[in-house]
């Protein structure tokens, strides 16, 4: 049986972002099911990809157990589609 996240693996620089960046997705959702019917907008901004000394490091971990350079390494992970817009 394979894992539904196989191709979408938490790196152990990431685990940290992605706990904290979904915390604040659900918060804003309940926090929107709670105040838009009085007419309060809730907007919540989410950086894409920044390329920080971490993430420096997460695509040279990538590169080197796809045995590929840091570019390719860089643009698969671009390709995964980890950027998008969610609206309610």
């Amino acid at each position: 049986m394979s894992h539904p996240f196989s191709e979408h693996c938490l790196y152990d620089s990431t685990l940290a972002y992605a706990a904290a960046k979904a915390a604040l997705t659900n918060y804003s959702k309940a926090l929107f099911n709670e105040v838009s019917p009085k007419g309060v907008r809730v907007v919540t901004v989410s950086p894409g990809f920044i390329e920080t000394d971490a993430a420096t490091r997460m695509i040279e971990r990538m590169a080197h157990n796809d045995n590929s350079d840091f570019a390719a390494a860089r643009q698969k992970l671009m390709n995964r589609g980890l950027c998008h817009v969610t609206r309610n």
